[in-house]
């Protein structure tokens, strides 16, 4: 399994919003899925808990900067399946990364503990790194949820937009706790996930729709096996586009939230025109309140 965060949520809003507010991150498509770009907080509308709250701000950045982490488990697959993976990871990279301005990092689900790339802006060192992972011998680890969580928490401090980006997911235990780490951090979590990257079946159907639901959940997207959702390469492009196209609204938060509670967020497009019809907004439901 891949495992690949990059940062997509903090990096065009402020680190810690000030007192009694807060941001949220989203992208906004037409009818035909086209991602739309130019528009202003006139725009929008956001509830709060289904409460009208006040817009500060909506920033549209297209350079703004990942910080990425590339995760991979080498137990989801046998020794001689590792490749597909390894190279879904790698082109993930090429389509997202901008050299000198974004940021990735390798690690293995199996020992978080142990960075095999630090962080570096140098795509050909990072799949070199991501090449040597081929020839490692896996270890029993511990569960993905806890590498997930582990990777949420590293990014927490990194400068600019987080992610993570699953590629052929292991045997997935409890994530309620992962979804909320994810959602504290702002760290949304995108999949890759099936038969396609030489995972077995039965793995696909026990791990895809918890998976699917924290990816949703977090604001991410989830490419399960299906041949009706398209190739895994449409998927990547779809994702690397997605992060090149993403807003920031900063708005005024309802007062006396408790810091464990999550609040449930919906961003509107309230402006549409006959040059911006059936406008869609895609984003995490949820932030944490504290």
């Amino acid at each position: 399994m891949v495992l690949l965060c990059a940062t997509s949520i903090l990096g065009m809003l402020p680190q810690q919003p000030s007192a009694g507010h807060a941001s949220v991150l989203f992208t906004v498509t037409d009818s035909a899925g086209r991602y739309i770009s130019g528009l202003t907080k006139e725009d929008f509308r956001i509830l709060q808990d289904g409460k009208l709250r006040p817009i500060t701000s909506v920033d549209y950045k297209e350079d703004a900067p990942l910080s990425i982490e590339v995760l991979f488990d080498p137990r989801a697959s046998k020794n001689d399946q590792l490749m597909p993976g390894l190279d879904v990871a790698k082109q993930f990279l090429r389509l997202t990364l901008k050299n000198g301005i974004d940021n990735a990092s390798v690690t293995l689900v199996d020992r978080p503990d142990v960075t095999i790339q630090e962080p570096t802006t140098n795509l050909v060192v990072l799949e070199v790194a991501i090449d040597r992972i081929a020839g490692r011998r896996p270890s029993r680890g511990g569960p993905l949820s806890d590498a997930i969580a582990s990777a949420a928490k590293r990014l927490s401090g990194a400068p600019g937009r987080r992610v993570i980006f699953l590629v052929n997911a292991g045997r997935v235990g409890p994530l309620k706790d992962t979804i909320q780490t994810l959602r504290e951090n702002h760290v949304p979590l995108y999949v890759v996930h099936g038969k396609e990257t030489y995972l077995d079946s039965d793995s696909v159907m026990e791990s895809g729709e918890p998976l699917r639901k924290v990816s949703e959940g977090t604001g991410g997207i989830a490419h399960l096996h299906d041949p009706r959702v398209g190739s895994i390469e449409a998927a990547l492009k779809r994702m690397a586009t997605e992060l090149k196209y993403q807003y920031a609204v900063t708005f005024q938060s309802e007062t006396g939230i408790s810091p464990e509670k999550a609040a449930k967020v919906r961003i509107e497009v309230t402006r549409q025109d006959a040059n911006r019809k059936d406008l869609t907004v895609r984003q995490s439901d949820y932030y944490p309140a504290k």
